[in-house]
């Protein structure tokens, strides 16, 4: 006799007691892609036993029996053990934890009210939202097919469910829900949760953005350059002139008074006649003669110059007699 090869599919999920809606779903699920006819075990009774096909049932029955306990928890596994078909089985985890009672239902409202996004994924958010919310679903009588207003009821909860799931977003997508309720008729969950998630794709293409400055001019910071110093011209600072006749060092000697005495008188002429404000001519004696190398220059620049030209030496003291670093300038006697 061939050996019989069995490999019993797995869920993602066990059955805990808390979780039953999301178990028994997904268990039913895993019957449908083990094989067709598998889900009915859950709800048919077994035939006669004098039945043709009852053998070949029973063993279907019995894969479907060894699916259902190798997916629910071991403590939960052993309270299965006296039980002979898969309906039982289905049964009596029914009865025991697909729970209907006000403390239950109290429970699931409070959850639902302070389920909040915070830090998770819209994704993630619908999965916790839509697990609560499926609970209290589950919880609402099932209407009479000939009740008429019960679309109306069945719209009016959808619309409560949108409003639920809205509540729990961060405020940074306060822009889409105040768009979303801003319109003339209310979406659907469906639209209201797409809209959702493109916000979700946008927000984070704006975070992942490099930073780019206001600016597109940027200011470069001063570069300062060190110079080596014996790169720095030093220049000496000028040497005041000097007289080398008698040493001062206010004058050269063509300037000297002691020297050329008449000078001085023309100096002192020069200043009492610009303290009067007039401009006196001064009839000086015959003035020595300059030496050679300075005849010419002395003729022009000093105030000799502008005698022998007939001019006003009061005036020719003008522009130079303020300034030390002009060609005339004569100090205080």
């Amino acid at each position: 006799m061939a050996p019989i090869t069995f490999a019993a599919p797995a869920l993602d999920i066990k059955l805990t007691g808390q979780n039953y809606r999301e178990w028994a779903f997904s268990f039913k699920m895993l019957l449908h892609s083990a094989g067709a006819g598998l889900v009915s075990h859950l709800t048919d009774s077994p035939p006669d036993a004098s039945d043709k096909d009852a053998k070949a049932w029973r063993d279907v029955d019995d894969r479907v029996m060894a699916i259902l306990a190798m997916n629910v928890d071991p403590t939960i596994r052993y309270c299965l053990e006296d039980l002979s078909t898969a309906k039982e089985m289905w049964d009596f985890l029914k009865e025991r934890y697909q729970q209907s009672s006000y403390a239950l239902r109290y429970s699931t409202l409070k959850q639902l009210h302070h389920l909040q996004q915070q830090d998770l994924s819209i994704e993630d958010y619908l999965a916790a939202f839509m697990k609560l919310s499926s609970q209290l679903v589950s919880m609402v009588p099932k209407p009479n097919s000939a009740c008429k207003e019960c679309g109306v009821r069945d719209k009016y909860e959808q619309q409560n469910k949108i409003f639920h799931f809205m509540m729990g977003l961060r405020s940074t997508f306060e822009p889409i829900r105040a768009q979303i309720f801003g319109r003339s008729s209310l979406p659907t969950m469906a639209e209201a949760l797409s809209a959702v998630l493109a916000e979700e794709t946008r927000l984070h293409t704006i975070d992942d953005a490099p930073l780019v400055p206001q600016h597109s001019v940027l200011v470069a910071p001063p570069q300062y350059v060190v110079m080596d110093s014996s790169l720095v011209s030093k220049e000496k600072p000028k040497e005041k002139p000097k007289c080398k006749h008698c040493g001062g060092k206010t004058h050269t000697e063509e300037r000297c008074f002691q020297k050329y005495p008449h000078l001085l008188k023309e100096f002192k002429a020069k200043r009492a006649a610009s303290h009067k404000g007039t401009t006196t001519t001064v009839s000086p004696a015959t003035p020595s003669p300059l030496p050679p190398s300075t005849t010419t220059a002395a003729s022009q620049f000093t105030p000799v110059g502008a005698y022998m030209s007939g001019g006003s030496i009061a005036s020719a003291l003008v522009s130079g007699s303020s300034n030390p670093s002009s060609s005339w300038y004569w100090p205080s006697p």
